[in-house]
């Protein structure tokens, strides 16, 4: 795995707009598919040492940030950082000591980028980096989706190290152009965390936007609810409010117009006036209605205390 090497002062900025030229095809090998494509925010690393035990990345710590951008025409950068480093105190003539510091707490780098979907790999292919040994190179990430989070893992040959994981959440498109389309996963993953906002909400707009006029939802108690239904019950706020509610394990696939979201829900709400609190397995069916997703139905069912 890349990490720092030596002192670098080159900005991320900089970086970025040192990447010129187009894609290269590998025979058509790789591809560029729109799942990939956008930017993802960091959201852990971690390394299996061969003594059994784990630790985040030594450069970006326990609460590392950073970002991982793919452009459609073949393009990438990867930046993270210790958000636990010193500041310098003088940001005009830091001293040597303040700069290696801040360089051990940084990765970085920018270049050409291919997928190859048959061996689950995306080759990266640095052209400006913090590492000046990376450039040129040929980076292997293996790679895989679950549930909106692309994860990169293999073995590692640093000493001591056995392997390595680093997971990214795609990032939402600040394009008003943007459509669910371009990553429905993504999208659907986002619907199911901002619904159970909702219902801590009470918010009733958000159900008649997005749920489909005919929608159905098999509960858990055995009883069918209709759309008209659930907007009464969130509008009573006296008889019905959530106090709590997590999502889990949340799984999405997709079958052209079509798509399935499972998950794992536990709440704590009043429902009819009367409270409960239970944990239920959850199937949401979408299908796109025009340019726009829509839940269609749902079904739950209530797990079994131990």
């Amino acid at each position: 795995m890349m990490r720092q090497a030596s002192l670098i002062t080159i900005s991320f900025v900089s970086i970025v707009t040192c990447l010129i030229g187009q894609a290269r095809k590998d025979d058509g090998k790789s591809e560029n598919p729109p799942r990939i494509i956008g930017t993802w925010e960091l959201v852990s690393t971690e390394e299996q040492l061969t003594d059994g035990s784990k630790r985040p990345y030594l450069d970006v710590g326990p609460r590392g940030q950073g970002y991982l951008m793919y452009t459609a025409d073949g393009h990438m950068c990867a930046a993270g950082m210790n958000p636990d480093r010193p500041r310098w105190k003088d940001v005009n003539t830091p001293t040597e000591t303040e700069k290696l510091r801040a360089i051990d707490g940084f990765f970085g780098y920018c270049g050409r980028y291919e997928i190859d979907t048959s061996n689950h790999a995306i080759y990266h292919y640095p052209e400006v980096a913090v590492d000046p040994n990376a450039v040129g190179t040929k980076q292997i990430r293996p790679y895989s989706f679950d549930s909106g989070i692309l994860t990169f893992s293999d073995k590692d040959t640093t000493p001591g190290v056995e392997s390595y994981a680093i997971r990214w959440k795609k990032m939402p498109s600040t394009d008003p152009a943007a459509s669910p389309q371009d990553d429905p996963v993504a999208w659907i993953t986002e619907y199911e965390h901002n619904a159970a906002a909702a219902d801590l909400a009470g918010d009733v707009s958000f159900y008649r936007k997005n749920l489909a006029d005919d929608w159905s939802d098999g509960m858990s108690n055995g009883q069918f609810q209709t759309k008209q239904e659930l907007i009464s019950d969130l509008t009573d706020k006296e008889h019905n409010i959530t106090f709590r509610e997590t999502l889990s394990d949340i799984k999405v696939r997709v079958y052209g117009d079509t798509a399935v979201a499972t998950y794992k829900e536990m709440y704590d709400a009043l429902v009819g006036g009367k409270r409960v609190a239970k944990t239920i397995v959850t199937t949401d069916t979408f299908t796109k209605i025009g340019e726009q997703w829509k839940l269609i139905a749902a079904h739950s069912s209530a797990v079994a205390r131990p």
